[in-house]
């Protein structure tokens, strides 16, 4: 399973190789993160199907996103490679593998609040997110020029852009 230090879909090219050269059907499964480079797969008849696990466990609903037009909406899985360790955890959705306490579903709430978050991390921003989806007028407020707490900092690492 390719991490974060390999770019998305590397086998891709290989594995349609490999399409041409037989008549079963060909499944592919590793880096393809991505509804468009999914979509290019199959078009591009690189495949015959492709299997998304780390995009399924960023975002459960992707399937439902795409049926429903919102491919805007889904939440990415960006290879960071959290979700391989001995539980199902995702360093963009913190619901994954915690679905028994905390839901992917966001109820609206009845009586809306002014939230403030402080604090433009992946917690704030993801705190800022649910109680926006949640119906309440929210104000984010980071001391830095831009969102992203420490994944900033992990992300300026030459290997990780």
């Amino acid at each position: 399973m390719p991490g974060m230090f390999i770019r998305s879909a590397p086998f891709l090219p290989s594995v349609g190789q490999f399409k041409r050269e037989t008549r079963l059907p060909v499944i592919h499964a590793a880096a393809i993160r991505d509804v468009a480079t999914a979509r290019h797969a199959i078009r591009a008849n690189l495949v015959d199907l492709v299997g998304m696990t780390r995009a399924h466990i960023a975002d459960p609903h992707i399937v439902n996103k795409v049926m429903r037009g919102e491919e805007d909406r889904i939440r990415p899985c960006v290879g960071a490679s959290y979700c391989l360790y001995k539980k199902v955890h995702c360093i963009h959705n913190p619901a994954s593998g915690h679905e028994t306490t905390v839901s992917h579903i966001i109820d609206r709430t009845e009586t809306p609040k002014r939230v403030v978050v402080v604090g433009g991390g992946p917690g704030g921003m993801e705190a800022a997110r649910v109680a926006a989806e949640r119906g309440h007028s929210v104000t984010l407020f980071e001391a830095g020029a831009r969102l992203g707490g420490q994944v900033l900092v992990a992300a300026s690492a030459s290997d990780r852009k």
